[in-house]
């Protein structure tokens, strides 16, 4: 995901934007209530020691729409969303969530480059199957996408939308997206979220 402002912002870093969200109310932008952005939004919250007001859209594209307009200070957005408004020069990026730096925008720090020790934050996809599906069936649909996921026709697709490619067997899968639930549930427990929010 991507910490964006708007591009006349006054905000340049991580930095500056933590602080500014320290001394004033700031309104965040999010694609809807319970949505990945504003997970993550909370999580920034928590990590920068500040409070802000959060405003639900519609989907993501009225929400980065109103952020470039200057009618919401600040989003984490998907990358898809943000992409044609960040190259047209209408947004800015401060940072992205994911672990490494995307290669649409490799100038673009890391969270953890930006002094967030530990932040990481991405919108995933996983393939399932219904519970009980033969384990000779699973290895061969996992074989199958892990070499689609290897082609450079794919890679190239995934990172055009501003994403980094993720692949791994069905246990790995399996082992990943309990992780993240399990981290995930705590950080909504934990900040008091839930649907009205």
């Amino acid at each position: 995901m991507l910490l964006i402002v708007r591009a006349d912002s006054p905000y340049k870093t991580a930095a500056d934007f933590a602080a500014a969200m320290r001394s004033k109310q700031l309104a965040m932008a999010t694609a809807g209530a319970g949505s990945t952005g504003q997970l993550v939004g909370e999580m920034y919250g928590r990590v920068v020691g500040a409070k802000f007001i959060s405003v639900p859209y519609k989907g993501s594209a009225p929400a980065v729409q109103d952020v470039a307009g200057g009618q919401a200070d600040f989003m984490f957005a998907v990358p898809p969303a943000a992409l044609p408004m960040l190259q047209g020069g209408r947004l800015r990026a401060l940072a992205v969530t994911s672990s490494k730096r995307l290669p649409l925008l490799p100038d673009v720090p890391t969270m953890v480059e930006a002094g967030y020790r530990g932040f990481y934050a991405s919108e995933w996809k996983v393939l399932v199957a219904p519970a009980g599906t033969p384990r000779p069936v699973i290895d061969t649909i996992s074989h199958e996408v892990q070499k689609a996921l290897a082609q450079p026709s794919t890679i190239a697709r995934i990172v055009a939308d501003g994403n980094l490619p993720l692949s791994g067997n069905a246990a790995e899968a399996s082992k990943f997206v309990n992780a993240e639930l399990a981290r995930w549930s705590t950080m909504v427990r934990e900040s008091g979220l839930s649907k009205s929010n």
